[in-house]
């Protein structure tokens, strides 16, 4: 009989101490352990780093594909030399993907914010997740370009035009050119067909997009060239990315247009 009893009264102990535990001292140190995991975030870390905390919490395919993305990538060591207006806020994502060059964006800018569109509603959740109360992504793609509350300091089309054919690559960048500010520029990272010998990966990706029924429209510089100033902008800027020569950025600004001639 005292043996069962000294059972029934460790066991209550035993729920009492697991209540106050889960019920008054679990709460507290949780809170304190997401504060400091997110002045870690803002504080701590190169922009790799930060950028890749905006990831943490999602499904493992969405961190590896960020973490890959942000180490193998050259655009994130090449986009430093060329944004060099240091005032940007208002930041346009035509194809924004999982939102990776955005959330780079957002830590390169603190006071930016950043309003994309994807046509992939999977893609869109988890950028939308991912810029957080810094952003609105919506579902939605080129021509299409996305609602801002003002003038755009910068807008970005990043590896997606060669899924526009002429007529929507024209009309997305005609479009654009209506939001961006006077100091406004367009950044476009396009990807050229590849003069290198045996372009695996670039076969396999033409594989797999025709497989799927998507169209690619790839286009050379020239061609490229051509529909940027159809569409009434001046290219500032065109570079190489990467080293193997199929992707080029071109800095856009709108044409100016004489009063003279």
């Amino acid at each position: 009989m005292a043996s069962a009893c000294l059972k029934i009264v460790s066991v209550t102990g035993l729920g009492f101490t697991l209540l106050l535990f889960i019920f008054f001292i679990l709460p507290p140190m949780v809170e304190y352990w997401l504060c400091k995991r997110n002045e870690d975030s803002t504080e701590n870390g190169d922009i790799t780093d930060r950028v890749l905390r905006s990831y943490r919490d999602m499904g493992a395919y969405q961190r590896l594909f960020a973490r890959f993305k942000m180490r193998l990538d050259p655009m994130f060591s090449e986009l430093p030399s060329l944004l060099s207006n240091p005032d940007i806020r208002t930041v346009a994502d035509i194809g924004c993907g999982y939102g990776v060059p955005a959330c780079w964006v957002l830590e390169r800018f603190p006071d930016a914010m950043v309003y994309g569109i994807d046509p992939n509603p999977k893609r869109v959740r988890v950028a939308s997740r991912a810029v957080g109360k810094r952003g609105f992504i919506a579902a939605s793609g080129a021509p299409d370009i996305p609602k801002t509350p003002g003038p755009v300091d910068m807008a970005m089309i990043l590896d997606i035009i060669h899924f526009l054919d002429d007529d929507q690559f024209r009309l997305t960048l005609k479009r654009l050119s209506v939001v961006l500010g006077q100091k406004g520029r367009l950044i476009i990272r396009a990807t050229l067909p590849p003069a290198y010998r045996f372009p695996w990966v670039w076969w396999m990706e033409k594989i797999k997009y025709k497989e799927a029924g998507i169209p690619c429209y790839y286009r050379n510089f020239d061609e490229i060239e051509t529909i940027i100033r159809q569409a009434g902008f001046d290219i500032e800027l065109s570079a190489p990315s990467g080293s193997k020569g199929d992707l080029v950025w071109f800095i856009l600004s709108e044409a100016k247009v004489s009063l003279h001639g």
